[in-house]
């Protein structure tokens, strides 16, 4: 059983849009997933609610060991809690959440399997964005209205109703791409 834990002390940053479209690439893939909701938001929590996806969330991690493939975990945005397995670490493309996310990349990594930085909601149109990323080796998502629309159905991107929305290639490219690294 593989782990992927989505951390950052600064909420905002994608944890559990990102959290969910994990999920959905990986039931995709053919892995038996797991999502636990540890935010107290409980945004995964409800959107499962809908029951339009093939992976179970829960709120707490179950007191017997999964019988699954991957456990993927929507971590509270506080420095409380060390993540588990290998964790993605995602801010926005400006200083203020750089910031908050880089002054943990050390400690997580002495603790954990992996970290991978992930800049999420890059808008190639806007000029500080372009500018943060020019010296910023990490991972990067576009901010894509797919994303919305995938919280707002309670989806999965690799449902048929996504199939030809505008960005849902690009988007799913894009979370196989962080499921391939993450689980590397």
């Amino acid at each position: 059983m593989k782990i992927i834990s989505l951390w950052d002390e600064k909420g905002g940053c994608g944890k559990s849009t990102l959290a969910w479209a994990l999920a959905g690439a990986a039931v995709n893939q053919g892995l038996k997933v797991l999502l636990i909701d540890e935010d107290p938001q409980a945004s995964c929590m409800m959107l499962a609610g809908d029951n339009n996806v093939d992976f179970k969330t829960v709120d707490q991690w179950p007191s017997d060991k999964p019988n699954v493939d991957l456990v993927i975990v929507d971590m509270a945005p506080n420095t409380n809690t060390i993540p588990s397995g290998s964790v993605i670490l995602p801010y926005q493309p400006t200083r203020l959440s750089y910031s908050v996310a880089a002054k943990h990349k050390d400690r997580l990594a002495d603790k954990c399997d992996r970290v991978i930085e992930l800049v999420s909601g890059v808008d190639m149109r806007l000029k500080n964005h372009v500018a943060f990323l020019k010296n910023n080796s990490a991972l990067q998502m576009r901010y894509r209205s797919v994303y919305e629309r995938l919280t707002n159905d309670a989806a999965s991107l690799y449902s048929k109703a996504f199939k030809n929305l505008s960005g849902a290639r690009e988007a799913r490219n894009e979370i196989d791409m962080l499921l391939k690294e993450a689980l590397k």
